[in-house]
């Protein structure tokens, strides 16, 4: 229930068994918390398009943030980059991130499907969740 608002690269962390942390919940929102309407916090470069043009924003969203940052892992480029913030956070709340094989050729279409699914523009069209997405990754391993 609790949406982090913020995930980035630099908020991911690998602890030694391997396992995979997030931190820096300084602007996540708790279960039933609203945020000021229309203000836009994070790191533009990974915002989702609602998150980036100040609509409410849900566990899809971080969601998308993932898919951003999987990405760029992949890809070594962040997808959305800009001169500073605004361009940064105009290009989050207009652009469609491109397909992963189109710019990393090697990487298996399944993979690039789930990432595609996690960068939906569309939020009723991402995984609903987490564990949604969790079945979606390991479905497209198989």
């Amino acid at each position: 229930g609790v949406v982090h608002r913020d995930l980035k690269p630099g908020n991911v962390f690998l602890t030694e068994p391997g396992e995979v942390r997030l931190g820096d919940f300084g602007i996540a929102l708790l279960p039933g918390e609203r945020p000021k309407r229309g203000t836009v916090v994070g790191s533009a470069a990974y915002m989702s398009p609602e998150q980036a043009l100040g609509a409410r924003v849900d566990g899809r969203s971080d969601l998308y943030s993932l898919g951003l940052v999987l990405h760029e892992l992949t890809t070594g480029r962040k997808v959305f980059e800009g001169e500073d913030f605004a361009a940064k956070l105009r290009r989050a709340a207009t652009e469609t991130a491109p397909f992963l094989s189109a710019v990393a050729p090697d990487v298996p279409v399944s993979f690039a499907r789930f990432v595609a699914s996690l960068t939906e523009r569309d939020r009723a069209l991402r995984p609903r969740s987490a564990v949604e997405a969790l079945s979606l990754l390991r479905k497209s391993w198989i």
